[in-house]
């Protein structure tokens, strides 16, 4: 089985350009914010690895990878955070659990493609666990908004 990305960036060229780079060795979804990434995760669609800007509207990269470590569910999956900004904020990512790499705009896709599948390798999530309980969760809540109704 092929790994699985999540991209989430709101700019619409850098997903387009990281789908181009990783659609031919990977299952790539993509979000325009963190909004939209944990609607995906909400799915039962487990990645492999999420590549995540941090300055996005609704949700930004930061309170997504806060969601993410706080999680049971999807606190194994690894985080390649990719961004323009030069806060100071980032050297504290690095202490989050989920947070393997941060790369600076503009980055080199092949240096990134690289980490990508280094982390894959090194920060195994777990997946099939993780897509069996995610699953059996979202069966829940089906079957609790079902029988509400």
């Amino acid at each position: 089985m092929r790994p699985t990305l999540l991209i989430v960036d709101d700019n619409e060229a850098i997903l387009k350009l990281l789908t181009v780079v990783f659609e031919r060795k990977y299952n790539v979804y993509t979000a325009a914010d963190g909004v939209e990434a944990i609607a995906f995760l909400s799915e039962a669609i487990m990645p492999d690895l999420i590549i995540s800007d941090l300055h996005m509207n609704n949700i930004s990269g930061y309170e997504l990878v806060r969601h993410l470590s706080t999680s049971n569910l999807y606190n194994k999956i690894p985080v390649v955070i990719i961004s323009d900004a030069t806060d100071p904020d980032l050297a504290l990512l690095g202490a989050q659990s989920v947070v393997v790499a941060v790369l600076h705009k503009p980055f080199d896709p092949v240096a990134l493609a690289r980490i990508v599948e280094e982390s894959i390798v090194k920060y195994p999530s777990g997946n099939n666990y993780l897509r069996v309980s995610a699953g059996y969760e979202f069966a829940q809540r089906y079957n609790q908004s079902f029988s509400k109704s």
